[in-house]
């Protein structure tokens, strides 16, 4: 399967508020939309229109502007520093990480470990971020 498009920034106005968003396109068949620590974030069919997209959030208008507010009202989670030998769990199950900086970031399972090769511009966080 083809791999999604990156995701673009884009603004909607709900109920006068100003709202960001992250656009994701993909071979997905429907609009779907999810609001995490990240904020608004939307997956949609590659040949999805904007207007469309749009409509479907103004549909959830309440929903996105509680859903958000609820987001804010919570604790900042505290950052968990990933380095080398760090054990984290993931599904219940111990994994431990082992970071070796290579010059294109990428990641792999392997057993009870997992195996992050951050780069210049992509660290080790940003690699086990991109997991979830």
């Amino acid at each position: 399967m083809p791999s999604a498009a990156p995701e673009a920034a884009r603004r909607i106005v709900i109920a006068g508020q100003a709202v960001a968003y992250q656009l994701r396109r993909s071979q997905r068949r429907t609009i779907g939309i999810s609001i995490d620590h990240r904020g608004l974030r939307v997956g949609a069919p590659k040949q999805a229109r904007i207007g469309d997209i749009e409509n479907l959030i103004h549909q959830h208008s309440a929903w996105v502007l509680d859903k958000l507010a609820n987001w804010r009202e919570r604790p900042a989670p505290e950052k968990l520093e990933i380095s080398d030998g760090v054990e984290i769990f993931i599904l219940d199950s111990p994994l431990t990480v082992t970071v070796t900086p290579i010059g294109r970031p990428r990641w792999q399972f392997a057993g009870d470990k997992l195996h992050l090769w951050p780069s210049a511009t992509v660290d080790a966080n940003q690699l086990l971020e991109s997991l979830a």
